[in-house]
């Protein structure tokens, strides 16, 4: 009789121990749920602060007859007691690029006033769907 117990608890820890290994191979691919959830807050810290600053600026330039700020650093002063971090792109480490034409920053190589998280091929946040050429 404790045979007949015996083997499925057996299965059942061998079972377990392959979906352990399975679940640290995908937290190291960067596919398992909580590391995409982690990219994807780094995500929207840098499209919270974009949003930030860009409505920072705007009300500059209001204030300014229509006028953006003509370089980075005077955008910076517009925006002041907005931390130096606020300035970098959480996923990237990237500094934001300053559109002076519109008067709004965005992430490094995006189109100024892009949606943010556009879907690009590995844009963070990203979900991975096996064979649509996801990271």
């Amino acid at each position: 009789m404790k045979i007949k117990y015996f083997a499925p608890v057996v299965a059942l820890f061998l079972g377990g121990c392959a979906a352990a290994v399975q679940t640290n191979a995908e937290i190291d691919k960067g596919v398992h749920a909580p590391k995409r959830a982690m990219d994807m807050a780094h995500g929207v810290e840098t499209d919270s602060n974009i949003n930030q600053i860009n409505q920072m600026l705007s009300m500059a330039k209001s204030d300014n007859d229509g006028k953006a700020p003509a370089t980075l650093e005077e955008a910076k002063r517009a925006a002041k007691g907005f931390p130096a971090e606020m300035w970098i792109d959480a996923d990237t480490k990237l500094p934001l690029e300053y559109d002076p034409a519109s008067g709004t920053v965005h992430r490094t190589g995006a189109a100024p006033n892009s949606v943010p998280h556009a879907g690009a091929v590995g844009a963070p946040g990203r979900i991975n769907v096996p064979g649509s050429g996801g990271y």
